[in-house]
């Protein structure tokens, strides 16, 4: 038997390939042998052509668990598992190795206990000057700590992608949750508003439905005279009321399906104003209110629909006047801002609280503590107008002082649809 510290005959091929009994770099074959069998942290071992043992240093003890007399002579295929050595893997090393000159692996060993553990191989090829196959070093390093640290920072990374997808479910799922809530709030507000709403067009409607049946029963008793002819203004005015509200509802549910039309054309806004102030100096003298117009010179012509225009502009003056005490004031401002053209109305009425005002567009919106008639429609269409003209409007209100409205229009007139 070999016995572990003697030269192996491998060692003695390795020395001659280098320069016989001497050593490279004047280390001799003994200083080599003492160096390689020092070594702990790597199995060093020579195998012949046919991968038997020829040497063990302590480093291959201490990884594998056997001693120099138990392996010396062996072959290297009992460090492999039984389903490698039966697929022919160890001999295919040594194949790969005698072809390339080196072969490098890593993959599961088995100790002399039985255990596995995840070793780096890397065997090379001996040859004498003459190209000779003389056997093969094989150096082993045992990784499994590393393999195991690799194994739990991806088991980690693994539970912590795992935690952060639970976490962005989770926020979604919350996401959802506010939707939903933020959902059945304005299903049960939009139901609460419709059954408002349709009390309150209910309400509209019969008043002058009752009207006129009411002077029209007159009109059949009452002969040709002042007072059929009064009754018969009475129905009049009521079949223009119920036209109103109709034509309101049937704008909005214009604008709600983006169809609302318009007919543009050149609009003179400065004109426009004028028009619209005649329209309520009656209302307005009647209740002692003073409306002051202030026109910027030189406003432009802008693209839009007169009639819708007259339409805001009416809306915003009419609920100038409605809510200004008797004695107030309600000014009208014209004026021209860059590429667009603002006007504004301000009343010196009892204003709007600030909860109320983010509201004041919304359709069949009214605030609950301003005692006025109407389905709340006005506003709603009067913002549907603009943005269709390529607009906005907004409103600023302090209570007790007043209310400004003001929407603003583009000179380019507004977009074509897509």
């Amino acid at each position: 038997m070999v016995s572990p510290n003697d030269p192996t005959p491998a060692e003695h091929s390795v020395a001659a390939t280098t320069g016989g009994g001497g050593s490279a770099g004047g280390i001799s074959d003994e200083q080599y042998r003492l160096i390689v069998q020092s070594i702990k942290d790597y199995a060093v071992f020579m195998l012949n052509p046919e991968g038997r043992i020829l040497s063990w240093n302590e480093g291959a003890r201490l990884i594998k668990g056997y001693t120099a007399p138990e392996v010396l002579g062996r072959s290297f295929e009992i460090f492999y598992p039984a389903e490698a050595v039966a697929d022919g893997f160890p001999k295919r090393e040594l194949k790969d190795a005698a072809r390339v000159g080196r072969f490098e692996d890593e993959g599961w060993r088995i100790r002399k206990d039985g255990s596995r553990f995840w070793a780096n191989v890397v065997i090379s090829a001996i040859r004498d000057v003459n190209g000779t196959l003389l056997g093969f070093s094989k150096v082993t390093r045992d990784l499994t700590s590393r393999r195991q640290a690799e194994e739990q920072a991806r088991e980690l990374a693994a539970e912590q992608a795992a935690h952060a997808e639970s976490a962005r479910r989770n926020d979604e799922l919350q996401r959802l949750n506010v939707q939903l809530e933020e959902a059945l709030a304005l299903a049960e507000r939009s139901t609460r508003v419709r059954d408002e709403v349709l009390a309150v067009v209910a309400h509209d409607l019969r008043n002058p439905v009752h009207t006129i049946l009411g002077a029209a029963g007159v009109i059949e008793v009452v002969p040709p005279g002042e007072a059929r002819e009064r009754h018969v203004n009475m129905i009049q005015r009521s079949a223009r009321t119920m036209e109103r509200l109709i034509s309101d509802l049937l704008d909005v549910a214009s604008i709600e399906s983006g169809t609302l039309s318009l007919h543009t054309g050149s609009v003179d806004l400065s004109v426009l104003v004028s028009e619209v102030v005649e329209l309520f100096d009656a209302q307005a003298h009647e209740r002692r209110i003073e409306i002051h117009r202030d026109i910027d010179p030189g406003i432009p012509m802008i693209i839009g629909d007169r009639d819708r225009l007259v339409q805001v502009l009416s809306n915003l003056l009419g609920n100038a006047i409605k809510f200004t005490p008797e004695g107030g004031n309600v000014r009208l401002r014209l004026t021209r801002q860059v590429e667009e053209v603002m006007v504004s109305v301000t009343d010196t009425g009892i204003g709007i609280s600030a909860e109320n005002l983010p509201h004041v567009f919304e359709r069949f919106w009214r605030a609950r503590e301003i005692a006025t008639k109407g389905a709340g429609l006005g506003l709603s269409i009067a913002s549907g107008i603009v943005e269709a003209h390529g607009g906005r409007i907004w409103a600023e209100s302090q209570v007790g002082v007043g209310t400004t409205m003001t929407f603003a229009l583009p000179l380019r007139g507004p977009r074509a649809k897509d």
